[in-house]
């Protein structure tokens, strides 16, 4: 997979999952991600699985193929988390990135909350906007 592979895969997860609103958005999100983030989010996304999964979605809405579908879904249940281990406790680190990840969706998707704002504003004379 080449960089420019890589580079969109992970532009398409940051826009479809909600963390973008834009590609510029995007872009700025994956210039300051952590390297860990990053691999993470390819090594969860399997191009080939997604491109097939497209192709079968298209079948299910329209009604064809029936055996295809079903046989895909079998194999590929579609969750692209790996699965939790019962009974095991997430890290600090899982936590804070999930905690982190809800924060930014609820954001992308209806924006800041007005303490949020408030709090902003005060730190606006503080903060630099060269930044």
């Amino acid at each position: 997979m080449s960089d420019l592979d890589t580079y969109n895969l992970v532009l398409e997860y940051l826009l479809d999952e909600g963390f973008a609103p834009t590609e510029q958005s995007a872009d700025k999100i994956i210039l300051n991600m952590s390297e860990a983030w990053f691999v993470d989010i390819v090594e969860r996304r399997n191009l080939e699985v997604e491109k097939k999964g497209r192709e079968v979605a298209g079948y299910e809405k329209s009604g064809k193929y029936q055996g295809i579908t079903s046989k895909f879904r079998k194999e590929h249940p579609g969750s692209r988390e790996k699965k939790k281990e019962r009974g095991r406790k997430p890290t600090e680190g899982e936590s804070t990135q999930e905690r982190i990840k809800k924060h930014n969706e609820r954001v992308a998707k209806h924006g800041f909350t007005a303490k949020e704002k408030k709090e902003s504003k005060a730190r606006e004379k503080y903060d630099s906007s060269r930044d």
